[in-house]
Parts: structure tokens; C-alpha cells; sequence
């Protein structure tokens, strides 16, 4: 009988852990399920945003196919009197110098034509822009810049016309001067809002800033619209650019595979001394933000031989990767620098590699909603002496283009015999470079790196 108790306690023991862990694995059963629909219904939700969106943009590209196109690029030349060339091609066709006085006349107008033409109010007070615009651009405190342009404008239709911009097919570019706009008209029609493109660009910094200052419109905005875009240096182009990558709530994957630095790779204090512009410091603060709470994450990958350029000086004794300013100092600091991000930034990458880069190359990931966003970034170099903000780019935004670039340049340079990527590596180099500055002095233009 006892057997019998003891074996009926063991079984309804038994039995009860059974039916607790069943009723546990019920309830996991469910807070799963529950999970699963949420998720699902997530899913369904972003599937309907992706929908949504590539509906959009597969009618925007249909329509913006047929779109007539008005090309404008702006270059300066060496002229006292009419400094700037205006090349229009596409549905008109066209080549004249313009004086500083009515290239600020163009630029504002044409601005603001492409604004009416993009579903956006246009410019409201042209004339005064118009002003602003020719303060900018003639830079001569002793001139009545009200005044030139008051006389400028009542004398614009006989310089328009005489222009000789030649219209192409049905469409036309005409001059409204009570209005003080231009249109394009495709007969006795006036075109309206996605009837029309403008394309409006330039090479020169200076005229960059102006139509900076004309348009508040983003250059990802630019870069969304034409696909393509050539963005110059300075505070208005490259580093506006930038900023507008970095200045958001979603997260940002960046690659780059460059002859120097990045300038958020510089201490901040140093960029302040080698004279970065506001805009290059707000990036910084942005991305060392970013960093802090994971939004960020960067790859940066540089040669070894632009590592020992950190303490190589020039004939003139200038360091050959920094402004004159720059004393072995400053360069000790930015190694320094680097070595703390390597060892404690989790989401940064310093890579060196003994790769020689086919181009100098940026691919941006902006996991933006519904879908990601995808940049590259073809940098122009002239020569290592050019300041570390003086950088102008071609930007392309195609996925094809990014994963091409990933795939088949950033993954050889990563897969390279040479390349270095453990962060302790990484930081043991650095550290080389750091101590043959401190023990030996810097290296001349010459001389080889040591083994």
C-alpha cells in the first residue's frame, strides 16, 4: 500500500509539472502568436507604404520622362565687365556673358522658375532676392546695389532679347518684365507645375552660394529630383550636403575610401584652428551624436602610406596633409584623437590597406521609411595640399551603382592581402606613426616611411 500512495504522488507529481509546463507553453504559444500578428500587421503596413511609394515614383518617372527640360549651367570668366557665362540647352539653346548686375537677374529668376515648376510658391520678393543675390556676387561695398539693380531691370527685356537664346521645338522661354519672372510656354500655353524642368547648375563656389541663398531647397531634394548632381565645395555645396546626410532621426551607415581624413575624423577644437566653417562643425556634433547613441556607424578606410603623410612635411615645411597653420602639436593631438575613436567608438572603423584606390569613393546608407536611401559619392581631388573642407563631388543616387561599388571596390579594398581592419591593429599603427613624431621629428617630402 505504501508503494502504491508513493507511486500515485510520483504520477500525479508527474502529471502536474505536465500540465504546468503545457499551460506555460500555452501561454508562450499565445504572447507568440500575438507577436506574430503585430508583426504581421507591421509588415502589412510597411508593404502598403512600399506600394504606396513605388506607385509614385513609377508615375513620377513616367511623367518626368516626357518632361521638356530647361539645362542652365553657370561658369564664371576671366572678364572686368562680364565675369559670368550662361550655357542653356535643351528647349532652348543658348550662350551669352553676363555682368555680375544681371547674372543675379538670371540666377533669381531662373531659381524661381524652377520653384513654380516644382509645385512650390516660387520666390516672393524677386527684386529684393535680386539684390541680395548681386551683393553677393559683385562684392564692391561702394556700389548702390539697389539702385544697379533697379536701372538693370528696366533694361532686362532689351538684354533678354538680345541674347539670342534660341527656342527649340513648340516651346519657348519668355521674359515677363511686369512680372518680373520668366516662362516657358509651349505655344500661347504657359506651363505650369510638372509641365516643366529646370536644371540649373554650376562648378563655381561662388555662384553655389547665391543660389544657396536664393532657394532654401536641400541638395538631397536636388539629388532626389535629377537622380545625379554635381555638388561643389564650401558651406553651400559639399558641406550643406553633408549636414542634410547626417541632420535627421533615422539611422546612417556611411563607407569611405579617401586620401585623408574625414573632418569628423579631425579633433573638433582642430578644425576650429584650420578654419572649418560652421557647417563642417555642426556635422561634427551631429555624427559624434550619432556615435553616442548608436544612430551612426562609419567605415573609413585609408592607405597606410596616408597615415606616416600625417607627419610628413613639404619642402616649405608645412605638413603635407594640413594648412600652414598646423605645427607638430596639433598633428600629435589628431593621431591621439584618432586612437581613442579606434579603441572606444564601437561604431566606427578606422581600415588601412596598402589597396591603391581606382577613385576616391563615399557610399551613404540612409535607413530612411518605408525604404533605405542609397548615395554614392565620386570625390574630385586635386592635390593633397587643397584645404581639408575644399571637397566637390559628383553624387549619384541609384542602387545599382551603391551595391556595385560596395560589392566590387569596397569589398576588394576590404579583401585585400594588405588590409588591416582589427581595431587593435589598427590603433598599434597609429601608434607607430605617433611615436617616430615624438622620438625622431616628422619625415621629409622624400623619405620613406619606416618598415
Amino acid at each position: 500500500c505504501f508503494r502504491t500512495t508513493d507511486c500515485m504522488e510520483k504520477l500525479q507529481e508527474t502529471l502536474q509539472r505536465l500540465a504546468d509546463n503545457f499551460e506555460r507553453s500555452l501561454k508562450d504559444l499565445h504572447t507568440d502568436l500575438k507577436r506574430s500578428d503585430e508583426h504581421i500587421s507591421d509588415l502589412a503596413k510597411r508593404m502598403a507604404k512600399v506600394e504606396l511609394l513605388l506607385s509614385h515614383q513609377s508615375g513620377t518617372t513616367r511623367s518626368s520622362g516626357a518632361l521638356p527640360e530647361l539645362n542652365v549651367f553657370v561658369d564664371s570668366i576671366v572678364s572686368e565687365r562680364k565675369p559670368f557665362l550662361f550655357r542653356i540647352t535643351g528647349l532652348s539653346s543658348g550662350s551669352f556673358r553676363a555682368s555680375a548686375v544681371r547674372a543675379a537677374i538670371l540666377l533669381v529668376l531662373l531659381t524661381d522658375l524652377d520653384e513654380r515648376l516644382d509645385g512650390r510658391s516660387g520666390i516672393q520678393n524677386r527684386q529684393e532676392a535680386i539684390v541680395s543675390a548681386f551683393e553677393r556676387l559683385d562684392n564692391d561695398p561702394s556700389i548702390n546695389a539697389g539702385e544697379s539693380v533697379r536701372v538693370a531691370l528696366y533694361r532686362f527685356k532689351d538684354f533678354f532679347d538680345g541674347a539670342k537664346i534660341t527656342n527649340t521645338e513648340s516651346y519657348s522661354l519668355q521674359y515677363d518684365p511686369a512680372g518680373i519672372q520668366l516662362n516657358i510656354f509651349r505655344g500661347d500655353k504657359q506651363l505650369g507645375p510638372g509641365e516643366a524642368s529646370i536644371n540649373l547648375t554650376t562648378n563655381e563656389t561662388e555662384v553655389s552660394t547665391v543660389i544657396d541663398g536664393i532657394s532654401k531647397a536641400s541638395i538631397l531634394r536636388q539629388i532626389n529630383k535629377r537622380g545625379a548632381l554635381f555638388v561643389p565645395p564650401g558651406p553651400s555645396g559639399y558641406d550643406k550636403l553633408l549636414v542634410e546626410l547626417f541632420d535627421h532621426d533615422f539611422g546612417i551607415d556611411a563607407i569611405t575610401a579617401y586620401f585623408r581624413p574625414s573632418s569628423v575624423s579631425f579633433p573638433r577644437d582642430m578644425l576650429e584652428m584650420i578654419g572649418g566653417s560652421d557647417t563642417i562643425l555642426h556635422r561634427w556634433d551631429l555624427a559624434h551624436s550619432g556615435y553616442s547613441t548608436g544612430k551612426f556607424y562609419y567605415l573609413e578606410i585609408l592607405n597606410f602610406s596616408t597615415i606616416w603623410d600625417f607627419i610628413r612635411r613639404t619642402d616649405d615645411g608645412r605638413f603635407l596633409l594640413y594648412p600652414k597653420v598646423v605645427q607638430p602639436e596639433h598633428v600629435e593631438r589628431h593621431i591621439e584623437f584618432l586612437i581613442h575613436k579606434v579603441k572606444t567608438i564601437k561604431t566606427y572603423e578606422l581600415v588601412l590597406s596598402e589597396a591603391l584606390f581606382p577613385f576616391h569613393l563615399g557610399l551613404f546608407n540612409l535607413k530612411m521609411e518605408p525604404l533605405p536611401k542609397s548615395l554614392t559619392l565620386f570625390f574630385r581631388q586635386i592635390s593633397k595640399s587643397e584645404p581639408v573642407h575644399d571637397i566637390s563631388c559628383l553624387v549619384i543616387s541609384d542602387q545599382t551603382v551603391f551595391q556595385n561599388m560596395n560589392d566590387k571596390v569596397i569589398s576588394w579594398i576590404l579583401g585585400h592581402p594588405s588590409t588591416q581592419r582589427s581595431k587593435h591593429e589598427v590603433a598599434h599603427t597609429l601608434a607607430k606613426v605617433l611615436d617616430h613624431l615624438q622620438s625622431h621629428g616628422p619625415l621629409t617630402q622624400r623619405e620613406p616611411a619606416p618598415d
